[in-house]
């Protein structure tokens, strides 16, 4: 395959597109997908949060309603009331306390939770055997947070704080989450004394263990960052740097910005919600190893499935381009084998492809085209002006004999010296206006002007029989340029013909007029006219009809107007027997020029 070839350049051309495009569109689609898998990780992560966040709601809900259950107890509030009379009385009524709450709390040690109910009356109790409050209640009710339980009692006073070292001996130095609410006769408003309840986070990872894979993170902090609970527990009582700037998942409608930080040298995207229950947040990081891996298994099926589109839109081109460009190239064969082909010579580039080869053989076609043109338009204008010349070596000779019988007559007839020197006066003027006047065209006027010396040397010899009348319709249309000699054949033709009683008068009118740039000369007789048959023959351009019109003289003209002018001009004749004849000469309105 030539370098230089059309489908050569094409071929390379359109595979070098499709690469390019195939690399473009796979790059897209490749981001795309990195970025619609990135995202919906996020989105599922979001939403597993939700889920854990959820689970986390209905426990501290469900720790609520057995708190109120127990609270609704006459007997309960009895305990943590009545006066204690001695040490002995408060220990026996810690311990109905203890078989009267058992039932109700076991339900806390599942997630490891510990309550410590503390009565008006003195009375403690905590679930755990052999656990201690660790400060007294008044120290713990004095710390910021427990401040509102303060204010005036109301039912179901509840504070929480997430964050807090353990306020019994199990939980020391941990990390809880802190559930403190009072406890009010709801009958006569009077408060009991106060329930504590401290979860341990660890007992937490019962609401998320089945909602993380070993690639994902997942951690319960503070509002300040710090983690309470998480499955990587080298990390708990440590603080996650700077959280507020991880996008917070709000809902599956709303997008999620992706945010992507480094956690144990592992670069992991990032997502946080709100916990609903208490002040604090659920975060999640994913580790985008797993992600990369997705993401090396999509980039090889995109670059398959690039490959083999590369590989079949190559086919398809391969088999297109060939099949259109075998013809330009067999036409380029064909012309560059012609004699207007560019065949390269010694020296000179050989390598031109088939479009240049096309491109210089039309041109060189072109040129002899052109050049073939030129010679025919020069050879035309030629055999015209040969036509023309031979028309007028026709008709001045024809003109010439007729002038010249006239002038015999009148001479043989014995007519005075007067009257044969004014009929070659006459004549001298005709020859001045037409044979001496070398030009083709002249101004009507001038054509009138020799009409008018040929009918004064006729009227010589018909001794004044004949009437000219000639009417225009525009004055202007007298400085038109027309062809020379075209007024007198087809006047002569009317007295010669038209006329042959050798006493009658001679009418001859002729009308010029305008038609839609058009000179019309109308040249009417009131001779003998022409019968059908003649008239037939005449308009059929035979030989006996030139016969008929003196020889050359109206054949003459009607040539040299079609000539000169195009077939659409030229001359008519009609006649009626016994009323006349009318010839009609039609041209365009010209200028007036002179033609050598």
């Amino acid at each position: 395959m030539k370098k230089k070839s059309i489908f050569f350049r094409i071929l390379i051309s359109i595979l070098s597109l499709i690469l390019f495009c195939t690399i473009t569109v796979s790059s897209i689609i490749y981001s795309f997908a990195e970025n619609l898998l990135y995202r919906d990780i996020v989105e599922r992560s979001g939403a597993l949060l939700v889920q854990i966040d959820g689970n986390f709601t209905r426990l501290m809900e469900q720790l609520n309603t057995v708190i109120n259950v127990s609270d609704s107890s006459l007997y309960f509030r009895t305990l943590l009331t009545e006066k204690c009379d001695d040490q002995i009385d408060l220990f026996e009524k810690e311990m109905e306390l203890h078989r009267f709450l058992y039932n109700y709390y076991s339900i806390f040690t599942q997630y490891q939770a510990c309550v410590t109910v503390i009565g008006k009356n003195g009375v403690c109790y905590t679930t755990y055997d052999g656990e201690q409050l660790l400060v007294s209640p008044e120290q713990l009710l004095m710390e910021d947070w427990a401040l509102p339980l303060l204010e005036t009692p109301q039912y179901e006073k509840v504070v929480n704080v997430l964050s807090h070292p353990g306020i019994t001996t199990d939980t020391k130095d941990q990390n809880i989450l802190l559930f403190v609410r009072s406890l009010v006769n709801g009958y006569t408003m009077e408060w009991c004394g106060w329930i504590f309840l401290e979860i341990n986070p660890s007992g937490f990872e019962q609401l998320y263990s089945q909602s993380y894979s070993t690639d994902e993170f997942v951690f319960i902090t503070d509002e300040s960052g710090t983690v309470i609970s998480s499955n990587q527990h080298n990390v708990i009582d440590h603080t996650l740097e700077d959280i507020s700037s991880i996008p917070l998942y709000r809902s599956a409608e709303q997008s999620t910005p992706l945010h992507l930080r480094n956690f144990n040298g592992r670069e992991c995207l990032a997502v946080r919600i709100e916990l609903s229950a208490i002040d604090g947040y659920l975060i999640k990081y994913i580790d985008t190893n797993a992600v990369v891996t997705q993401l090396q298994n999509m980039k090889i099926w995109i670059a398959a499935a690039a490959l083999l589109f590369c590989l079949a839109a190559g086919l398809f081109s391969f088999l297109l381009f060939r099949h259109i460009t075998r013809p330009i190239i067999r036409l380029s064969s064909q012309m560059a084998s012609t004699r207007y082909g560019s065949v390269p010579g010694p020296g000179q580039d050989k390598t031109k492809n088939e479009i240049e080869v096309l491109e210089k053989t039309f041109s060189n076609l072109l040129s002899a085209v052109d050049s073939y043109t030129e010679n025919i338009r020069i050879e035309s204008s030629a055999r015209r002006e040969a036509e023309l010349n031979a028309l007028r070596m026709q008709i001045n000779p024809h003109f010439m004999y007729n002038t010249l019988s006239s002038i015999r007559y009148l001479v043989e007839t014995g007519h005075n010296s007067s009257e044969t020197s004014e009929a070659i006066s006459s004549f001298i003027r005709l020859l001045r206006g037409t044979i001496s006047n070398r030009d083709e065209c002249i101004v009507f006027r001038d054509e009138l002007a020799n009409l008018d010396a040929y009918v004064t040397l006729m009227n010589l010899r018909y001794e004044g029989r004949i009437h000219i009348e000639l009417f225009i319709s525009d004055p202007a249309l007298e400085d038109q340029s027309v062809p020379k000699l075209i007024l007198q054949p087809v006047v002569e033709n009317s007295i010669f013909h038209g006329f042959p009683g050798k006493d009658s008068r001679i009418d001859i009118t002729i009308y010029v007029s305008d038609l839609n740039d058009v000179l019309r000369i109308e040249v009417a007789d009131s001779g003998c006219g022409i019968d059908e048959k003649t008239l037939k023959q005449l308009r059929e351009d035979n030989s006996r009809g030139k016969q008929h019109m003196t020889g050359v003289g109206l054949n003459n003209i009607d040539q040299r107007l079609k000539l000169m002018y195009g077939p659409q001009y030229g001359l008519e004749i009609n006649s009626t027997l016994g009323l006349g004849t009318i010839v009609t000469l039609q041209m365009p309105i010209c200028l007036p020029r002179g033609d050598g």
